[in-house]
């Protein structure tokens, strides 16, 4: 009896530890990243945001222009008025100047708006697709990311795989 008894325990434990086997071995693996990190230092972001501000400076250099030939209308009118000369055609002038550079501002704010969302857009599909690509290449079921809005609370440090998957999105951007 005490054989039997033996038997059905060794049967027992040798069943749990394959069940605990299999389960490690079956259990999917899951990783998360911390999205804002991979927004700041992906090297295609800042790219994105260097090609954003470039295009900001040429409108501000632009709008500086307008800006300049208005005050140049005004000084104009000023030192007409100060030597009794007519200033009708400068006050036309002056209008005329004053509603293109609130032309220019309206759509200049808009086109750098488009050509944002349009940069920044291409970045974050080239870091979606990176990460589809790292997690399939790493045999990943799932990887989650972190955002302000808290969609992971807490994650440990042995499932995050921010930097990791930074240097190689970066090295092969890089390349």
């Amino acid at each position: 009896m005490r054989h039997i008894f033996n038997l059905i325990i060794g049967v027992l434990a040798i069943s749990a530890i394959a069940i605990a086997v299999f389960s490690f071995v079956n259990s999917p693996k899951i990783g998360f990243v911390r999205s804002q990190v991979l927004i700041s230092e992906f090297s295609g972001m800042k790219k994105a945001n260097q090609k954003v501000e470039i295009e900001s400076l040429r409108f501000t250099a632009r709008l500086d222009t307008l800006k300049m030939e208005y005050q140049e209308t005004l000084n104009l009118i000023s030192l007409h008025r100060s030597e009794g000369k007519p200033i009708d055609s400068l006050l036309m002038e002056a209008q005329r100047r004053e509603n293109n550079i609130q032309n220019y501002s309206i759509a200049a704010e808009n086109a750098l708006a488009e050509i944002e969302n349009k940069y920044l857009e291409g970045a974050i599909n080239q870091m979606n697709a990176y990460i589809e690509t790292y997690g399939k290449k790493n045999n990943y079921e799932v990887i989650l990311g972190s955002t302000l809005s808290g969609s992971i609370l807490y994650g440990g440090e042995a499932l995050d795989i921010t930097e990791e998957v930074l240097d190689s999105m970066n090295s092969e951007y890089n390349e």
